[in-house]
């Protein structure tokens, strides 16, 4: 499986927020450093969900192959790099590796009858992996992955997703329309599902990544047993939700000119926090307690511009209501 990034679905709210959902596939190893990015919602092919068969073949037929190996040196960048005959001899190692590792896992599964969530982890470094990211934000991504300094892996996808939104036309959505991953034309005029289950059909087709049968499943109505499943549980599983969300218009007072204005806005509140936080004595200025108003409304979870399905689930998170 090579690294990839396309775009599933991609959003205009009438502010001007851009709201862009990817499906990225990438290796496993780096998924850690894909979490680190707070402004990106995420939910990815789970360890604990994939049995272990279904694995061993997928690491078996399409396994992650180093593309550089670095040598060995201080700091977190390899600048040399093994080439020709010695890099091909790395990748013949790391594949016998794997196959020892493999046999290793089946029998250390046979012996102690354990579950899928143990023995899996044995083998995730030779694992391809696919992550659903829906985002408003994404500079803060390009600016530190989509540079040689980054991990080379990670470089090479998210060179891969910075393309393929570049390519893409976003769809112009009034205020309170959905914002909906893997619901197409033919869902939205599929007539055994109505208008207001699109959207839980859509946070149910998000949640099958973990399963990794996103993009074969096509039942509505198995989509809807799911949903009820996720939300109706005690406690809910609602992260796949936040990738479904609603556009939002201005607040009907305010009236910018352009999106960027909703950046300058969102910049003026974060300094005037920050002078908060150095100065107690200090008082906002009109202005500002305009933009920590406006901010405010047009901010939902992780989003800007658009309202997160999650925040409409009540106890959607445990202990107490997240903005």
């Amino acid at each position: 499986m090579e690294i990839s990034a396309k775009v599933i679905t991609d959003s205009v709210s009438p502010c001007g927020a851009r709201l862009t959902t990817m499906l990225w596939k990438v290796p496993r190893p780096i998924q850690a450093e894909v979490n680190t990015h707070r402004m990106l919602t995420r939910s990815s092919a789970s360890s604990r969900a994939i049995p272990q068969a279904k694995m061993i073949k997928r690491i078996q037929d399409n396994p992650f192959i180093p593309r550089v190996w670095g040598i060995n040196q201080s700091g977190m960048q390899a600048s040399a790099r093994l080439e020709g005959a010695e890099a091909e001899a790395a990748a013949v190692e790391w594949l016998r590796i794997r196959d020892v590792m493999i046999e290793e896992a089946q029998k250390f599964q046979k012996r102690f009858k354990l579950h899928k969530q143990i023995v899996n982890r044995l083998t995730e470094a030779w694992m391809m992996t696919e992550i659903i990211i829906t985002a408003t934000d994404w500079d803060n991504l390009w600016g530190l992955r989509c540079h040689p300094a980054a991990e080379p892996h990670f470089e090479e996808a998210a060179r891969s997703g910075q393309s393929a939104m570049a390519a893409s036309m976003p769809r112009a959505l009034s205020a309170g329309e959905w914002h909906m991953p893997f619901i197409d034309w033919d869902d939205e005029v599929d007539n055994s599902i109505a208008a207001e289950d699109l959207f839980k059909v859509s946070m149910a087709r998000c949640a099958r990544v973990s399963y990794l049968n996103h993009e074969g499943k096509r039942d509505p109505a198995d989509d809807l047993a799911l949903f009820d499943k996720l939300v109706g549980g005690d406690p809910k599983h609602a992260a796949p939700s936040e990738h479904v969300a609603q556009a939002l218009d201005w607040p009907k007072w305010y009236k910018p000119n352009t999106y960027k204005d909703a950046m300058v806005l969102r910049d003026a509140v974060v300094s005037e926090r920050r002078a908060r936080a150095k100065r107690p004595d200090y008082h906002p200025t009109k202005a500002e307690c305009e933009a920590e108003t406006v901010f405010g409304e047009l901010t939902s979870g992780n989003f800007l511009g658009f309202r997160q399905f999650r925040k409409s689930l009540s106890n959607e998170n445990i202990g107490g209501l997240m903005p």
